[in-house]
């Protein structure tokens, strides 16, 4: 995702509320979201670097999921 587009995200996170396109006003939106990634890095470009970015500002949780591979169970044939 562009810092552009992070620093787009985290404003509507923040505000809960966001500018449709092509619209004057803004709504009320109440939202959550559910990322994953194997690695973080915190410098992928220099105007990254200076730019607060999503990753770095939301609250974050660990969610140890074993791979599907581990998890047969979890498959569903139809």
């Amino acid at each position: 995702m562009s810092p552009a587009t992070q620093v787009k995200l985290l404003r509507v996170l923040q505000e809960r509320e966001a500018i449709p396109v092509g619209g004057t006003e803004a709504i009320p939106v109440d939202v959550r979201v559910v990322a994953a990634t194997t690695a973080i890095s915190r410098t992928t470009s220099s105007a990254a670097a200076s730019e607060p970015t999503s990753i770095t500002a939301s609250t974050s949780s660990n969610i140890h999921l074993p791979p599907l591979r581990d998890r047969r169970e979890d498959i569903r044939y139809s």
